[in-house]
């Protein structure tokens, strides 16, 4: 076995790769000591917060800061500015009643005041339409909403801060109340990695302790064992009616209010509708797992790590003769693939059964929230008119890859998690199941890889649908035209392509005979990638249909 250690009450010793820490309230000082000592891990927390009055909608600050012609085009905007969608705080017995239901859950009259909600992600190059749209679902919810930025991609490639303390990009992020809202504590701290580049490790691990930064912020902010706390991407949300509802009813498993949780289960898992690249690409018959709900009780951090005892947390450990970092949870304490606690109840484990026999789960930290399983994932009921059935639909969204160019879209294929070695040259459509996706949206054939896309796009949806492009269909469009102009502009430099078959789901059967027919008949680039070696993230069969060139036809 490799050295090991548990976490301790410092996120460094929970991951064990920090040398030290540092909580400096000024840009100028953090970087002075970033360049005089390389290799110290420089964790700083500063926030930005304002409270406003007479804020005007999201919907009525674009149309605010839009164009003449684009304001006079937007014929379905809503009409009457006074049926503001976000004006919901308010508890009517009667309809929390309702929303409950839909969930399968409970209410209760005596209930007046709703679980607080603290949420958090990574923020790099994320565009504001983006965040907007994520905004427009939690808009004065939220209690905190946390980012945290480094200054370096996960694969730790150096990238200028672009939300630094007193810039435009930071006042916009934490003061603009047409974001969060002026009730929601917006805060930016930041990451300033010192992990050596020959450290072999989980790919994710990087991102993991950024992650745990913020933990730290939700328990600065004085985050308590009875909230919820939502650990995300900038591109994931639940739905503005499941937070509330999480807000307000009774018989959540997950939220106890009465005994103390044992954390073995705690997620609450959204069903999420995935949008890839626009508004009007939706993947079809399929969910996506994140982001996840916890209550304090059970986040790292925040619950009560005496009864919650540390997990044994590998710093090194030997597999396939390579040394391996990695954030979460060993195997046997919980951890992938199994997610089983043998070790750790066993007789050297720390485990902890309580005197009514009850056994004690650990607490879960930003690694754990993300990696390991442990929850349901939870579908909103609703009535289908038309076939006299109901049906269980999706309760939260995915807008992946909203960038604002393609350039962007690829420089996170080429940098972060999901690292494809010929992001920036070959075409787009060749270089992830998701982008031909998103291609095949642009060209309005269905798409032949791995996921599936509604062919009636947004208007197709059935359920709930993301408040911003609800209420601003103009805008929808006008952003859904850019992003076309976009992919033939990438076509024209990089050149055309149909599909791929380019992830850990990926086999040979998914892609079709049918698909490398077409794609060669038609002059594209269509790619056969089978993954042998997933944890490393290398391709190791590859069959090129057509030559990968310049194609000047659009």
């Amino acid at each position: 076995m490799g050295e090991s250690r548990p976490n301790s009450a410092a996120a460094a010793g929970v991951f064990g790769m920090a040398r030290r820490r540092c909580l400096i309230f000024g840009m100028l000082l953090c970087a002075a000591i970033a360049t005089l000592r390389p290799f110290l891990l420089a964790r700083i927390l500063l926030s930005g917060t304002m409270t406003f009055a007479n804020i005007p909608s999201t919907v009525e600050y674009l149309a605010a800061t839009a164009s003449t012609a684009d304001r006079t085009d937007r014929t379905d905007a809503p009409s009457n500015k006074n049926e503001d969608p976000w004006d919901d705080e308010e508890i009517i017995p009667s309809v929390e009643a309702e929303r409950c239901r839909r969930y399968g859950y409970t209410y209760s009259p005596n209930r007046t005041v709703r679980r607080r909600i603290f949420w958090g992600s990574t923020v790099a190059d994320d565009s504001w339409l983006l965040l907007h749209t994520v905004a427009a679902e939690s808009r004065n919810i939220y209690h905190t909403a946390a980012f945290v930025e480094s200054n370096t991609t996960h694969l730790g490639m150096p990238r200028q801060l672009r939300f630094e303390v007193g810039s435009d990009e930071w006042r916009r992020l934490t003061r603009d109340p047409t974001l969060f809202g002026p009730s929601t504590k917006v805060t930016v701290d930041y990451y300033v990695d010192d992990i050596s580049a020959k450290v072999e490790r989980h790919f994710m691990h990087r991102q993991y302790l950024h992650r745990q930064l913020v933990l730290e912020r939700w328990r600065m902010n004085g985050m308590r064992r009875d909230d919820i706390g939502i650990l995300s991407d900038t591109d994931e949300t639940f739905t503005r009616d499941f937070l509330r509802a999480a807000q307000i009813c009774d018989g959540i498993p997950q939220f106890h209010p009465d005994t103390n949780q044992d954390c073995k289960m705690p997620k609450v898992v959204v069903a999420g509708l995935v949008f890839e690249s626009s508004a009007e690409c939706v993947v079809d018959d399929f969910y996506l797992w994140h982001p996840e709900m916890i209550l304090g009780e059970c986040v790292d951090l925040i619950g009560d790590r005496n009864l919650h005892r540390p997990p044994k947390r590998t710093v090194l450990d030997k597999e396939e003769g390579k040394r391996w970092t990695r954030s979460y949870r060993d195997r046997g304490h919980g951890g992938p693939p199994d997610m089983k606690f043998d070790q750790y109840f066993g007789p050297n484990g720390p485990g902890l059964n309580t005197t009514d026999g009850g056994p004690m789960y650990p607490l879960w930290n930003a690694g754990d929230f993300r990696q390991v399983h442990g929850g349901d994932m939870i579908k909103a009921w609703v009535n289908d008119d038309e076939k006299g059935k109901r049906e269980r639909l999706h309760t939260g969204y995915h807008f992946h890859n909203f960038f604002d160019d393609a350039e962007i879209m690829r420089r996170k294929y080429d940098t972060y998690g999901e690292h494809l070695p010929r992001a920036m040259t070959d075409p787009l459509a060749v270089l992830h199941d998701d982008l031909s996706l998103a291609v095949s949206c642009v060209r309005g054939y269905q798409n032949p890889g791995f996921r599936k896309r509604k062919m009636d796009g947004f208007d197709g949806i059935r359920g709930p649908r993301p408040l911003l492009f609800e209420l601003d269909g103009a805008l929808r469009r006008e952003k859904h035209e850019n992003f076309t102009k976009d992919v033939l502009q990438d076509e024209r430099r990089h050149g055309k392509g149909l599909a791929v078959c380019r992830s850990r789901s990926c086999n040979k059967k998914r892609m079709s005979e049918f698909t490398l027919k077409y794609a060669k008949e038609r002059g594209y680039v269509s790619e056969l990638i089978v993954r042998e070696d997933w944890k490393n993230w290398t391709s190791t069969t590859r069959t090129t249909m057509m030559p990968v060139g310049n194609q000047q036809q659009a």
